[in-house]
């Protein structure tokens, strides 16, 4: 007589880091500097939501000049959509440590430009420089998965920098409200971008320690 065969024990919960385990310390060490940077850029998508009239009346912008202040927010979101397709080929080339660097170095200019810009005009300027590298983090970053997951963990991986991305514009909103609550000075909203800069500079230092991260084996 057959018996019967012992049930399979439950699967484990998988939490949101799940994909990943397994990775090797230097591999886990780019990934999560790379989303800490898609994050930080991600936030200052939709930071401006809160920060705005802050902003408008410190620099003593016209409110009824609508059609030149809502470039504080257009001029971002525009260079973050045109960077991501431009930047993904090019670390191909100059390979994806250089990329992504080069693209967190241009973000956290465009964040000190913002900090002491004293003009719309310079304002503008500085969130267009700020979005082209926010923009370039994210391809760099999905670029980066490519090469550490094999192709049956990939898509897991890929999910969490889109959720991190995600949870990034988000939390946008809330966290220039909580900076503004909390920073001193006349004009507070400055910090919003100043902070990105100790942030930004982390990643950076993380990933330059990574060397070259090992290919995650297949299972």
């Amino acid at each position: 007589m057959n018996r019967p065969r012992n049930p399979e024990p439950p699967a484990r919960h998988q939490t949101w880091l799940a994909p990943l385990a397994g990775l090797p310390t230097g591999a886990r060490r780019a990934i999560g500097a790379a989303l800490l940077a898609v994050f930080v850029g991600a936030l200052d998508l939709t930071v401006i939501a809160t920060i705005l009239p802050r902003m408008v009346s410190d620099l003593e912008i016209n409110t009824a000049d609508i059609d030149r202040y809502v470039w504080i927010v257009n001029g971002y979101l525009l260079a973050y959509i045109v960077a991501i397709p431009l930047v993904g080929r090019l670390s191909d080339l100059v390979g994806r440590q250089r990329a992504f660097a080069g693209s967190l170095v241009i973000f956290l200019a465009g964040s000190v430009w913002c900090a002491l810009a004293d003009n719309l005009l310079a304002l503008i300027l500085g969130r267009v420089i700020q979005g082209i590298g926010g923009g370039a983090l994210l391809p760099v970053t999905m670029a980066l998965v490519g090469d550490l997951f094999p192709a049956r963990r990939r898509a897991g991986a890929l999910g969490l920098v889109g959720a991190v991305d995600t949870l990034g514009w988000v939390l946008g909103p809330l966290w220039g409200a909580a900076v503004v609550a909390l920073a001193p000075g006349a004009a507070p909203w400055r910090w919003v971008f100043f902070v990105n800069v100790p942030l930004g500079l982390l990643a950076v230092f993380a990933i330059r320690r990574t060397g070259r991260p090992d290919l995650l084996p297949e299972p």
